[in-house]
C-alpha cells in the first residue's frame, strides 16, 4: 500500500495540467474492470458494486505548486517510550 502511495504522489501536477495524473488514476481503474466517468473539467467518477447508496470520496487530483522534477520518500517520526524496562514501546 506504501508503495501504491508513492507512486500516485510521484505523478506530478499542477491546476489545469492534472492530464498525467488522470491517465495513470483511469488506467488502474481499466485494469481493475471498474466503470468510471471522465467529464469535461477532468473529474473522475466512480462506482463500485451495485447498491441502493454508495458513499462519496472526494479528492483532487492536482498540486499548490509548479510542476518540478522532485522524489516522494518516506519519512517515519516514531516516539520511543519506555513503560518496561523489557519492552520499547513505538508510537
Amino acid at each position: 500500500m506504501k508503495e501504491k502511495l508513492k507512486n500516485i504522489l510521484s505523478v506530478p501536477t499542477y491546476t489545469w495540467e492534472e492530464d498525467q495524473l488522470i491517465s495513470y488514476v483511469t488506467n488502474i481503474l481499466e485494469e481493475k474492470g471498474y466503470p468510471y466517468y471522465l467529464d469535461s473539467l477532468g473529474s473522475i467518477y466512480i462506482t463500485k458494486g451495485k447498491s441502493e447508496h454508495y458513499p462519496c470520496l472526494v479528492a483532487h487530483l492536482d498540486s499548490v505548486h509548479q510542476i518540478k522534477e522532485y522524489e516522494v520518500v518516506e519519512w517515519v517520526r516514531f516516539t520511543l517510550l519506555r513503560v518496561n524496562p523489557n519492552i520499547i514501546h513505538v508510537w
